[in-house]
């Protein structure tokens, strides 16, 4: 399947606590956080860049961080608040209703940071780290660099930072086969050179080279959807950086995903949220 212990997969961005406000429970989330524990559970050696705070939601992401063997040695940490989700559910479905962006971007990335990109197979950011104006260095830095655009690409992104990207993740569940094949070939023709697009139950494509690669889901027991996307993106980088065999990396990325699924949080480590949080935001809002 493409996975590889020797492979090294550096994540750099966004870290969170998501709460889960109707059961007074909380874990360690973010999609760049969520990413390296995946794929350093998958057998590569991960890496972790980011800004996590000192309070004890940020004690929360850093040791459970530790504790999954992400390396931590370029992670900062800071004294203000953590970042935060809060989070709802129906059934096994959660929904966003508000966030916190805490200290999740008090840093800045130094030579140290570009050198270990320079290092590893794969560097993995996000729409929520908030480095879109550092795209271009690290592309320069990095041997493959990868983004999770989840839906909030805009038009923005096609013009300014697909031709930095060498593997762009998009989620696109309300599309047809055909309207997401066309959108890939826009993202490849702006200059992205792998496209993924996750599309909840109907599976996942992939088009390179005018390519088109199709994968479908794996069943899986659901207990809670909030880590389903990172861990699929989590299992396909795994794979890639092993052999970029396209069609393994989405088979697994299929079985991550559906891993993912069958626990509570991103990743686990769950613990009892310490307060109440008053006058919450209208349900269905979808910012993190």
């Amino acid at each position: 399947m493409g996975t590889s212990v020797t492979s090294r997969i550096l994540c750099v961005g966004d870290n969170t606590v998501d709460i889960f406000v109707d059961r007074k429970t909380m874990y360690p989330g973010g999609n760049a956080v969520n990413v390296a524990v995946g794929v350093r559970r998958l057998g590569a050696q991960s890496h972790y860049i980011g800004c996590i705070s000192e309070d004890r939601y940020g004690e929360l992401v850093y040791q459970s961080l530790k504790d999954e063997g992400v390396d931590l040695s370029l992670c900062r940490r800071a004294s203000g608040p953590s970042p935060k989700a809060l989070i709802g559910h129906r059934g096994n479905d959660r929904y966003f209703i508000g966030s916190m962006p805490g200290v999740r971007a008090d840093y800045e990335l130094g030579d140290p940071d570009y050198a270990l990109m320079a290092k590893v197979d794969i560097v993995h950011t996000s729409f929520y780290s908030g480095l879109d104006d550092k795209l271009d260095q690290m592309a320069k830095a990095s041997n493959i660099l990868a983004y999770d655009f989840s839906n909030k690409w805009l038009d923005r992104h096609l013009e300014q930072s697909a031709r930095f990207i060498d593997i762009a993740f998009i989620s696109a569940p309300a599309r047809d086969e055909a309207a997401c094949v066309e959108l890939m070939g826009r993202w490849t023709d702006a200059g992205a050179k792998l496209v993924v697009m996750t599309r909840g139950e109907c599976g996942s494509l992939a088009m390179k080279g005018g390519k088109a690669y199709r994968q479908g889901i794996v069943a899986a027991e659901v207990v809670d959807t909030l880590g389903a996307g990172d861990g699929f993106i989590a299992g396909f980088l795994t794979s890639y950086a092993g052999d970029a065999d396209i069609q393994a990396a989405l088979a697994m990325g299929a079985q991550s995903a559906a891993r993912a699924c069958q626990q509570m949080g991103g990743y686990g480590y769950a613990a009892e949220h310490p307060w109440e949080i008053p006058d919450l935001p209208s349900a269905g809002h979808k910012e993190r």
